[in-house]
């Protein structure tokens, strides 16, 4: 925290406490309670809550803004919303798996459960309607992925393990711009210029990034053409990273895009790469 202080840097921070965290999980293992269901028992929202109000009392006492990443309960987003109305410099955001998937999913067979497993974890249906107000209403500043890519064969492989040592993490960068459009905009709970915004506008400038975030002369824009109304479905088998699967298999959305332009050049056309290695170029970022 002093190292960032003394940089002028954003300190970023998972917000579940750890004490009960540990505590948690210690107790469902205890309770022989170990499939990948638990997993969502073992870390409430009172953990997030907590751990997100600690950080914010140790940022305010350095002077030091600071971003909550994957915020996922109302528990939390209350915390955020209390200490940007006092002024603190308070920023954070949330990810499309907490704002379309609930905890439903940890009633899935332990194989597929154990895909679910992330932290923090999937939460009740109210809580995703918390999230989406939260997004409209400035308490939440952003939508990103905290992608990880695990594969099925590997670390979200279940063999019988306690789930405190399978992988946290499921991949999410290719199916970002679909499930916010597809379950945002289309439904009515954004606007499409909420969307721009929450998903370009805003992580640029937060993060530095001057060149990017606005279709603007002098800016690098990365253009992508959507096919607003068009309805598909999301298939692992169709996706472009490394990943083999996708917590969003089988999902209809609305919105589907056909073309990703970098510098007048296609890059995807059509669901298809088309585009050369080592096109892109490096953005540098403006510290805070």
């Amino acid at each position: 925290l002093a190292v960032t202080h003394a940089n002028d840097g954003l300190l970023q921070v998972h917000g579940e406490d750890r004490q009960m965290l540990d505590d948690g999980i210690a107790a469902q293992l205890a309770a022989g309670r170990t499939q990948p269901r638990y997993h969502a028992d073992s870390r409430p929202p009172i953990v997030e809550a907590v751990g997100t109000q600690t950080a914010i009392e140790v940022a305010r006492a350095r002077g030091t803004p600071v971003y909550f990443v994957h915020v996922t309960s109302q528990a939390a987003v209350d915390v955020i919303a209390a200490a940007r109305e006092a002024g603190e410099p308070v920023m954070a955001e949330t990810c499309p798996q907490y704002l379309v998937l609930d905890d439903s999913c940890y009633e899935a067979p332990d194989e597929e459960c154990a895909r679910f497993v992330i932290s923090p974890p999937l939460r009740p249906k109210p809580d995703q309607d918390a999230l989406w107000a939260a997004l409209v209403d400035g308490r939440l500043d952003l939508i990103a992925t905290d992608s990880v890519p695990d594969h099925l064969a590997d670390e979200k492989v279940y063999r019988g393990q306690s789930f405190d040592t399978i992988s946290n993490g499921s991949p999410g960068i290719e199916t970002l711009l679909p499930v916010v459009w597809g379950r945002g905009v289309s439904t009515g709970r954004l606007t499409p210029s909420q969307a721009v915004d929450l998903l370009a506008t805003t992580p640029a400038r937060m993060f530095g990034l001057s060149r990017k975030g606005a279709v603007e002369v002098g800016k690098d824009a990365d253009l992508v053409l959507l096919a607003a109304v068009e309805r598909w479905t999301i298939r692992a088998a169709d996706q472009h990273h490394s990943s083999d699967f996708t917590l969003f298999e089988g999902m209809e959305v609305q919105g589907r895009i056909k073309r990703t332009i970098v510098r007048g050049e296609d890059v995807v056309r059509d669901g298809q790469f088309v585009g050369q290695r080592g096109y892109g170029r490096f953005q540098p970022r403006s510290i805070r």
